[in-house]
């Protein structure tokens, strides 16, 4: 997750996920209980530390109670 910031919260009946990018605002959105959050890391060379030099390769998938992606 290096230069990605992520954060998944329970919310009543589902969870609540924020992901963007280190030092910006990132975007929330709620999904039904059940529901699975994946980091995607395509490419595991280009980061340095605490810096991730190509961000495009990075991703978060979340998946429905059945196993479909959601987003």
């Amino acid at each position: 997750m290096t230069g990605l910031s992520i954060s998944v919260h329970k919310t009543g009946s589902g969870i609540s996920v924020t992901a963007g990018v280190n030092g910006r605002q990132g975007a929330s959105h709620a999904y039904p209980g059940g529901a699975r959050v994946y980091v995607v890391e395509a490419s595991m060379g280009d980061e340095a530390g605490n810096s991730d030099y190509n961000l495009g390769d990075d991703g978060v998938v979340v998946t429905d109670a059945q196993g479909r992606i959601v987003q």
